[in-house]
């Protein structure tokens, strides 16, 4: 088993119900923010050891930030060099290939 596994905070533990619900414990809705109607997805772990549950909203504010940082580095990219001289060949300078293959 991980290690990681072990430095998680137990909140209390829970049964699942005959049509697949389960009842997160009040110290853990209290401590993370839940209450009734949020929407809360559900997320397997590698291995089946485990399940994940995030709330949504907390999904939403990374693709967010995501987009935005996706955003910065198009502007980023589309930029000009800051010096487009540092790009061309040197003016006695060929663009073609040092070694071009022989023809025939």
């Amino acid at each position: 088993m991980s290690a990681s596994l072990f430095r998680a905070k137990f909140l209390g533990s829970t049964t699942v119900g005959e049509r697949g619900q389960i009842v997160i414990p009040a110290e853990a809705r209290k401590e993370y923010g839940l209450e009734s109607g949020d929407k809360v997805l559900v997320f397997g772990r590698p291995g089946r050891m485990g399940l994940l549950l995030v709330k949504d909203e907390v999904i939403a504010g990374y693709v967010d930030q995501t987009m935005a940082q996706l955003s910065d580095l198009e502007k980023l990219l589309a930029r000009p060099p800051k010096d487009s001289k540092a790009h061309a060949p040197s003016p006695g300078r060929s663009k073609s290939p040092r070694n071009p293959k022989p023809r025939g």
